[in-house]
């Protein structure tokens, strides 16, 4: 069977990555012949070609526009085609209904993109339609949601749904034992720019703990944030993310309550958890459903909250170090590449 992979951004970015690349091996190797097109180029190519780690070859050479026409050319070569967000990110749904009139879709979201992100406003409101995924949704074969928020919001147009949460490669993620002892405790972020201002949310209680506390804050992300505080800024690399997830003690994912955040499928927090470290975060979207409140981590909400549940953990390393063996227990029960490529090979193949 071959699938086109249809995705708007290449292996730098997390959904593209956990979504779809991380799971090409195992199809591969289950009989699926697949062809990855991503509308954006990638400065990865070299690596992830040669290594031969990703995809089972290039499509095109070109990108954008004419890239998608390209596509269309390519489309009696396969069997179906997976749209991970959308094809093309701008007008109308134009080029998936060309896809829909030749060939089976299997359509895939992770985040609330039916809605403008409050967080980012688009430069070029007018060249948006969000209201276009639900075209997308209905003219689907199957879709699949990364939660169950935004299957909820799916089954409005399309009955078709499996949930598949993003999921961790546990064999690539895994903890460490840090062989030096740091005199530091250290709270860490990871994540891009269209999310660090989410700590916002809580630089008082980020600003009191370091004040009380022998504690470093270090952020990993593609830009720096001023939150008022000294910060030990680490500018994400796809080569150096694992070994900047090991060095942190306590994971964070603040969030404000919204429709956007809804939708959010808990990536930071498996990927703390992954690598055997306790979180903290906003009960807010699937974020409700991976924290297990005094056993892997806490929820919080609201500075006092922040400050209390920090202090337990900047206070107990035995407490780390239990809660962040039975966060690495959920994923790999839960959350893991092992438990979920069968599942989307399922989907795959049911079209």
């Amino acid at each position: 069977m071959k699938v086109l992979f249809l995705i708007p951004y290449p292996i730098e970015v997390a959904s593209t990555r956990q979504r779809v690349f991380q799971y090409l091996p195992y199809l591969i190797r289950n009989g699926i012949e697949c062809t990855v097109s991503p509308f954006m180029s990638s400065r990865f190519h070299d690596f992830v070609y040669q290594k031969g780690a990703y995809h089972k070859k290039i499509l095109h050479t070109c990108y954008g526009v004419g890239r998608r026409f390209s596509d269309i050319l390519y489309l009696p070569n396969c069997d179906a085609v997976f749209i991970h967000r959308e094809a093309f990110p701008f007008f109308s749904d134009f080029i998936e209904k060309m896809i829909a009139a030749r060939r089976p879709i299997i359509y895939d979201f992770d985040d609330a993109i039916y809605l403008m992100n409050p967080a980012k406003p688009s430069l070029v409101p007018s060249l948006r339609r969000p209201s276009k995924i639900n075209d997308i949704i209905r003219i689907s074969t199957r879709i699949i949601a990364g939660n169950k928020f935004l299957a909820s919001y799916a089954q409005k147009y399309n009955q078709s749904i499996k949930i598949i949460p993003t999921c961790i490669d546990t064999d690539h993620y895994r903890p460490v034992n840090n062989v030096e002892q740091r005199r530091k405790v250290v709270i860490g972020w990871i994540g891009t720019h269209s999310t660090i201002g989410y700590l916002n949310e809580i630089r008082s209680a980020l600003a009191n703990v370091y004040s009380k506390y022998n504690v470093e804050l270090k952020i990993v992300a593609d830009e720096d944030i001023d939150i008022g505080i000294p910060i030990t800024f680490k500018k994400w690399d796809l080569n150096e993310e694992l070994t900047d997830l090991q060095s942190m003690d306590i994971g964070i994912m603040p969030l404000p309550d919204n429709k956007w955040t809804q939708g959010k499928c808990g990536y930071k927090l498996l990927q703390y958890m992954a690598v055997g470290k306790p979180v903290i975060a906003s009960p807010v979207g699937a974020n409700i459903d991976i924290v297990k409140e005094g056993s892997n981590g806490y929820f919080a909400n609201g500075t006092d909250e922040w400050e209390n549940k920090l202090t337990l953990l900047i206070m107990d390393k035995t407490k780390r170090i239990n809660f962040g063996t039975r966060g690495r227990s959920l994923v790999e029960e839960s959350y893991s590449l092992k438990v979920n490529a069968p599942r989307l090979l399922s989907v795959i193949k049911s079209v």
